[in-house]
């Protein structure tokens, strides 16, 4: 008794030779037929998820605008846009780009958007805000500002600067820092960003 792997050798033996070496040329025909037909398709089909639950459509596409672009185009989006269909927001947001966007970066910007390139970096605010939370942070209504400044919330724009002065005076070395994805909106004091 052979084992099972070995069966079908044997099998090809008996047939003969020539036998044998057609069995075996038709096998390799098959095999290069199928590889030259995969060649011709050259489509890429990728599928990748990611351990988060999406974010709402129009928040990764406000993080593809830097700059004074980021805030035109919070001011293009309609008040409860947020609230309404994917199929709306992609709308809104694609009408909100082609006021700031040339059509190549629009080009560029739907890209990006289809394919969620932004989502990661919500996740990572979405991580900062659970730390701003357990420091005591809170967003009361619309329009409020929140400041994580030396472990301490600040929940009101005007008191930013003042948290910021009083650290900068309490301790010679202030790890003070705004992060390259932070959102900062300039104020007419030039002391002031």
């Amino acid at each position: 008794d052979l084992p099972p792997r070995f069966v079908w050798m044997a099998r090809m033996l008996r047939m003969g030779t020539q036998m044998a070496a057609a069995a075996i040329l038709g096998v390799v025909i098959m095999v290069v037929a199928s590889e030259a037909k995969a060649a011709t398709n050259k489509a890429v089909h990728v599928s990748v998820t990611a351990p988060w639950a999406a974010a709402p459509l129009l928040l990764e596409a406000s993080e593809f605008f830097q700059g004074d672009q980021f805030w035109k185009y919070a001011e293009a989006i309609k008040p409860n846009m947020i609230t309404k269909s994917d199929k709306e927001q992609h709308g809104a947001a694609l009408e909100a780009s082609k006021k700031i966007l040339s059509p190549a970066q629009q080009a560029l910007f739907r890209l990006a958007v289809s394919v969620h390139n932004y989502s990661p970096k919500l996740q990572l605010y979405k991580e900062l805000w659970s730390t701003a939370a357990k420091a005591g942070c809170i967003i009361g209504s619309p329009g409020d500002a929140v400041a994580l400044v030396n472990g301490k919330c600040v929940n009101r724009a005007d008191a930013v600067m003042e948290a910021v002065q009083t650290c900068s005076k309490s301790s010679s070395k202030v790890n003070a820092e705004v992060f390259e994805f932070d959102h900062v909106m300039k104020s007419g004091d030039p002391e002031v960003t």
